[in-house]
């Protein structure tokens, strides 16, 4: 599903970024912000990148252990700071409402929950491919 499928046309898309690495994050926002960021001890967190008129939502899903169920939970949770945040910070806050709100959380969400599972399939390959070692 593309952008345009689920925001209104009076909307512009946010860019979405899923990062599993604390490292890779930290990486992505000070190459694209310039500046680091300041990422807490916590297994998912959100914020906002921007750089000239973009901006960019980012989440770092580092939970384990999770079942998909609880990981699409967590990562609705995140949608939910990432649609707000990208909202104020494009200045559309005061202006758009709660379907407005529904359309960026529903568009971030989907965004966040392929990005995972492109990344569950990516590592359960790579387990597969590995020799056992007994």
């Amino acid at each position: 599903m593309r952008c345009r499928d689920t925001f209104p046309s009076v909307m512009p898309c946010p860019e979405v970024r899923l990062f599993h690495s604390r490292s890779a994050a930290e990486r992505f926002s000070r190459l694209r912000a310039g500046e680091p960021i300041g990422l807490l001890d916590t297994a998912a967190q959100s914020w906002c990148v921007q750089r000239g008129g973009s901006a960019c939502v980012c989440v770092l899903f580092e939970a384990e252990g999770m079942t998909w169920a609880e990981s699409a939970a967590l990562l609705a949770h995140e949608a939910t700071h990432c649609a707000m945040r990208w909202l104020e910070v494009t200045g559309d806050g005061d202006r758009h409402g709660e379907e407005e709100l529904a359309y960026a959380v529903q568009h971030i969400l989907l965004a966040l929950v392929n990005a995972h599972n492109r990344w569950l399939l990516k590592r359960a390959a790579g387990k597969q491919q590995r020799p056992n070692r007994e």
